[in-house]
């Protein structure tokens, strides 16, 4: 199998050390995943989020000369995510518009009781 930059790998996690998890993907290479590369938010420990025998998908972020694969969970979670965003763009409702932000205003401006002005 020729691995990508940029491809998603599926693979089962098959060593944790303390800087990340060494992963077999499915054509038998072995690839890591870095503690940082894990989640999104700080990972102190990572057997908190990785168990030996987990199935897992991982973006791959580089193929090195010497055969080392670099791989990534939080991107192939980005790009997860960001896939049913998409799809679901139909059905979804738009971002609102500075306008529609005024028009607000306005009307809660012209709910609200103004204070009596004193004539001159």
């Amino acid at each position: 199998m020729n691995l990508k930059v940029g491809d998603q790998a599926e693979g089962v996690v098959i060593k944790i050390v303390e800087y990340g998890a060494f992963v077999r993907l499915a054509d038998g290479q072995r690839g890591l995943v870095h503690i940082s590369q894990v989640a999104n938010d700080f990972v102190k420990d990572i057997n908190s989020r990785l168990k030996v025998g987990q199935k897992l998908t991982a973006r791959i972020l580089k193929v090195g000369a010497n055969g080392r694969i670099d791989l990534s969970l939080k991107l192939a979670d980005e790009h997860a995510q960001a896939i049913p965003a998409q799809k679901n763009s139909a059905s979804t409702t738009p971002p609102a518009k500075f306008s529609d932000f005024e028009e607000k205003l306005d009307k809660f401006l012209a709910s609200v009781p103004q204070p009596l002005q004193e004539s001159s």
